[in-house]
Parts: structure tokens; sequence; C-alpha cells
């Protein structure tokens, strides 16, 4: 039973050695853990020639709404 103890114990301090803490590590691997989170509130949908278009960028979005109004 000291033996096993003794092994689980050098395995932990093996796990530890390889251990980093998120603070350690660079942006771009912390970035793959995250993720975004979208809302349908953040969309702008426009009707156009009957498919919808859903557009996050401000900028589309009033390109598009301006292509709707022509038209």
């Amino acid at each position: 039973m000291e033996d096993k103890r003794k092994d689980y114990l050098k395995y932990l301090g093996r796990l530890a050695q390889r251990e980093a803490s998120f603070s350690d590590i660079g942006d771009y691997i912390t970035n793959q853990f995250s993720t975004i989170d979208s809302h349908p509130a953040d969309f702008h949908t426009f009707t156009l020639n009957g498919p919808s278009l859903a557009v996050e960028n401000n900028l589309l979005g009033e390109a598009a709404e301006s292509f709707k109004q022509e038209t």
C-alpha cells in the first residue's frame, strides 16, 4: 500500500511540472478555449428580393438598407 501511495505522489509531482496557469500562457492559446456568443439582436436582418439577410457589421447593414430603399 505504501508503494502505491509513493507512486501516486510521484505521478502528482509529474503532473504539477506540466501544469501552467492561464496568466502564464499567451493570448493565442487562451483564445482557443473561448467562444463569442452571438444573439439575434446583434444582427440587422433585411429581406432582399425574397431571402433574408442577417448582417452583423453596421457599415454593411447600412449599405443593405440603402440598397433595399433603392429597389
